[in-house]
């Protein structure tokens, strides 16, 4: 699964039984687990500093890929839109079927590209939110006890869990992972070819995985 993520627990604090299984969906902003928070870490001066710049790291992250995403989806755009011309070409007899697969071949790789970018966007927005989270509950001295409000860790988009990693309760760490998200749509292979064969392989070329337990799937060579 080439796009993954690791949802771990903001603060520190009594984290609750995760009910979700391996292969569950997810959907965005989903309460996958609530924390009662520890005392001491809403007090700690550290931990009020940690998660500040961890919001400034989050917030300069946030920009760099939401920019990324917006040019992949402005390519993916531009592939699509290229895909259609070579269609009506066809259709005219003027190009050729090749042409038409690597259109489509191009097409469907800047979509992947694409969602790959908005996974990104998602994970990193989140992260800022968790970053926030932190630093509200730090900042909290004099308000409500750990037990009358909880930190509820949300998925930060539609995705399947991977890996379950804490599943009991138990007291956890901030940072402490939690769960793998993960989009089992968006899938890369590595392969190990002869030396003979690798010569022979060029950048952007069609390949079909085979014999791997379901339907034939189409990649390209990346």
């Amino acid at each position: 699964v080439k796009d993954r993520y690791m949802l771990s627990a903001p603060v520190p604090g009594f984290a609750q039984r995760v009910l979700l299984k391996v292969g569950d969906t997810v959907e965005p902003q989903q309460i996958v687990l609530e924390i009662e928070p520890l005392r001491s870490a809403l007090l700690d001066p550290r931990t009020k500093a940690e998660a500040r710049a961890r919001i400034s790291v989050g917030e300069a992250q946030l920009k760099v890929s939401e920019q990324r995403a917006s040019a992949a989806a402005s390519e993916a755009s531009l592939a699509e839109t290229e895909l259609t011309r070579i269609k009506e070409l066809l259709r005219k007899g003027a190009a050729t079927q090749g042409d038409l697969d690597r259109a489509l071949a191009e097409a469907r790789a800047k979509a992947a590209l694409r969602r790959s970018a908005e996974f990104v966007v998602e994970v990193t927005r989140h992260e800022l939110e968790a970053a926030r989270a932190s630093l509200q509950y730090s900042a909290s001295e004099g308000g409500a006890s750990p037990r009358d409000e909880k930190v509820q860790v949300k998925s930060p988009l539609k995705a399947r869990v991977l890996r379950v990693f804490q599943e009991s309760e138990r007291v956890v760490a901030a940072g402490t992972q939690i769960l793998e998200l993960g989009d089992p749509s968006a899938l890369e292979v590595e392969v190990e070819v002869l030396s003979a064969d690798a010569v022979k392989i060029q950048e952007g070329m069609r390949v079909v995985l085979d014999r791997w337990g379901g339907a034939p799937l189409e990649g390209k060579v990346r």
